[in-house]
């Protein structure tokens, strides 16, 4: 219902002029509906916590303060100022946040599970119309070094800045890289095998952890059938419904990044490390999330 609505409001049919968010609108949550604002912690009665040298004051509350909790198993209206632009689509995700003259990034990964770049050509790329930068680990600043080994398939190789997404990636394609492939180990057989490649440096073939519950073999020698089984699993990747991204837009040298994951301050720690300038510098703008899982978070920083 809320969604005919709201087409109705943006068409400006008569009858509905104000978009109301009601229970009936909503898929019912049975836990209290209270987020914390504030990257800080602080889950005191008050409704704002006062943060660092600046005394930077945080709403830390978006609707529902954590007073009077008797409210699971009962429906509860989503929050207005969250939940009406997400309706309209005016949300501003880091993925929907556009400037004029932005240029746009494409990443180059690596196809292999382990591999050494023995030859990386950009040139051709760095000819191409609309293309404003192509990053490396040949230029690649001491603050952000790429990894001289590439440790697992997807892992970044080149990063092509263009004026457009379609631009970047014709880019990517004119990148001539020529890999070494290693000696890796994709499975528990190989890994534990004699001839297993050293991958952690002398630190051991693999991460071993053992947890028991019982006699085993009491359970064994009891049953009235036993059977043995080799179960394989691939692995399983989080994939969070929020595209990963960010914009960066820099107003003399300062810098305002729209990010998305689950904190602010260690994002903004990290992207001032990477890019040798103080934390003060950075305004790191993390306000809407489609969620991010364990993948998305490990994306965001």
């Amino acid at each position: 219902r809320t969604v005919v609505d709201t087409g109705k409001v943006l068409r400006g049919e008569a009858g509905i002029d104000k978009i109301v968010a009601g229970p009936e609108k909503a898929i019912i949550v049975n836990q209290p509906m209270v987020r914390n604002y504030s990257t800080g912690g602080g889950h005191g009665p008050d409704d704002v916590l006062v943060e660092g040298d600046d005394k930077i004051v945080t709403k830390k509350w978006q609707g529902y303060p954590p007073q009077h909790l008797n409210v699971i198993g009962k429906p509860h209206p989503p929050m207005p100022e969250v939940a009406i632009p997400r309706y309209t689509g005016k949300a501003e995700y880091a993925t929907r946040i556009n400037f004029p003259n932005q240029v746009w990034i494409k990443v180059l990964a690596n196809p292999h599970p382990r591999a050494k770049i023995r030859r990386l050509d950009a040139s051709k790329a760095e000819k191409m119309p609309g293309i404003a930068y192509i990053l490396t680990a040949q230029n690649a600043p001491s603050t952000y070094p790429f990894p001289k080994e590439l440790f697992f398939q997807g892992e970044l190789v080149a990063m092509v800045a263009g004026d457009t997404e379609d631009l970047a990636e014709d880019a990517l394609e004119k990148i001539e890289v020529e890999y070494e492939v290693l000696p890796f180990a994709a499975t528990i057989e190989q890994i534990m095998a004699a001839n297993a490649p050293d991958l952690r440096d002398g630190k051991g073939k693999a991460i071993q952890a053992m947890s028991s519950y019982g006699d085993v073999e009491k359970g064994f020698a009891e049953a009235d059938i036993t059977r043995e089984f080799t179960y394989r699993w691939s692995g399983g990747i989080p994939v969070p419904i929020q595209p990963g991204g960010g914009v960066a837009k820099w107003e003399g040298d300062k810098l305002t990044f729209y990010g998305f994951g689950q904190g602010i301050y260690p994002q903004r720690t990290g992207l001032a490390k990477a890019l040798a300038i103080d934390e003060s510098r950075i305004r790191f703008i993390d306000k809407y999330n489609g969620c991010t899982l364990g993948g998305g978070m490990a994306l965001a920083r």
